[in-house]
C-alpha cells in the first residue's frame, strides 16, 4: 500500500521530492523538450577560455532549454573558484586516464568523432 508513501519517504530522507535525482531528471528533459527552462546546475560539456575550464564535463551555473544546455561562467570567492579549480583538475586527471586505458580519445581527436566538440 503506498498511502502517505511520499511523506513517508521525506521523513527517512528529510527533504522533499523536488529534490530527488528522478524528479530534476524529469525536469531538466522537461526543459529540453520545450517546458520550463531548468535553471539549475547541471552537468556539461565545458570547454571556456574564459573561464580556464577545457574539455571536462563538470557541474556548472546551467540552462536547459530547447536550445541546448547553455552555462555561464562560476562565481564565488576567492576560496571557492579554488576549491573548484582544484575539482577541475581532478576531472582532468581522471579524464587522463581514460585515454591511456583505451575508453576515450584523447582531446585532440574528438572533433573528428563529433565536429561540436
Amino acid at each position: 500500500m503506498t498511502i502517505q508513501g511520499g511523506s513517508n519517504i521525506i521523513k527517512l530522507r528529510g527533504r522533499s521530492s523536488f529534490q530527488s535525482p528522478a524528479y530534476q531528471a524529469v525536469k531538466m528533459i522537461e526543459g529540453a523538450m520545450g517546458g520550463e527552462p531548468f535553471t539549475w546546475p547541471a552537468g556539461c560539456y565545458v570547454n571556456c577560455d574564459k573561464c580556464g575550464f577545457k574539455n571536462v564535463m563538470m557541474a556548472m551555473p546551467t540552462t536547459i532549454d530547447k536550445d541546448g544546455v547553455h552555462f555561464t561562467a562560476p562565481e564565488g570567492t576567492e576560496e571557492e573558484m579554488a576549491a573548484l579549480k582544484a575539482s577541475y583538475e581532478h576531472l582532468c586527471k581522471m579524464r587522463d586516464e581514460l585515454f591511456t586505458l583505451g575508453i576515450i580519445p584523447a582531446v585532440d581527436e574528438w572533433s573528428k568523432m563529433n565536429p561540436n566538440l
